[in-house]
This record gives C-alpha cells, sequence and structure tokens, in this order.
C-alpha cells in the first residue's frame, strides 16, 4: 500500500506477556493493531497480519467510494451554476 505517511511499532516486554502495537497513519486516519502473547515474534507476527486485515478493509472501502471523473465534475458544477442563476433571476 503506496499511501502509508507514517509507522510506529512498539514493543513491550514484561516477564511472560509479549506486546506489540502498530499504528499506521493513512491518508488522514490511524490504522492500530495490537497483540499480546507470550513469545514477541509472534506477537509482532500477530501484529502485522492485523494490520494487513485493516489495509486491505481501508483500500477496498476506499475503492468501492464513486469517484467522479473531471468532466463529471465540471457538468455538474456548471448545473448549479445554472441553477443559482436561475434562481436569482426568479426574485
Amino acid at each position: 500500500y503506496d499511501k502509508i505517511l507514517d509507522a510506529h511499532l512498539i514493543m513491550n516486554v514484561e516477564k511472560h506477556r509479549k506486546s506489540a502495537e502498530l499504528t499506521l497513519s493513512v491518508s488522514g486516519q490511524n490504522l492500530v493493531a495490537h497483540s499480546v502473547t507470550d513469545d514477541l515474534f509472534a506477537s509482532i507476527d500477530e501484529t502485522t497480519d492485523k494490520m494487513e486485515r485493516q489495509l486491505k478493509r481501508y483500500n477496498s472501502r476506499i475503492n468501492e467510494h464513486p469517484h467522479l471523473s473531471e468532466e463529471e465534475k465540471i457538468e455538474i458544477a456548471e448545473k448549479l451554476a445554472e441553477g443559482i442563476a436561475s434562481d436569482e433571476k426568479s426574485r
């Protein structure tokens, strides 16, 4: 995914508790994944797996959102301008 702006990985070790937290800044959103196990490498793997699923969901939401072409934007702007102009004339 090429829109990741910033990434932070925090690893914590306490006796039998090893945790990993990954925070990514993506296009104005923060995605966070966290995992706690008794093995640090397992925590990191689990955290990255969770983040991968979040990125896939985020990416599919972005791609499902309808985007207008430049021509469609111009057409809508012209229709709005015509509507505003006709409203002002009728006053």
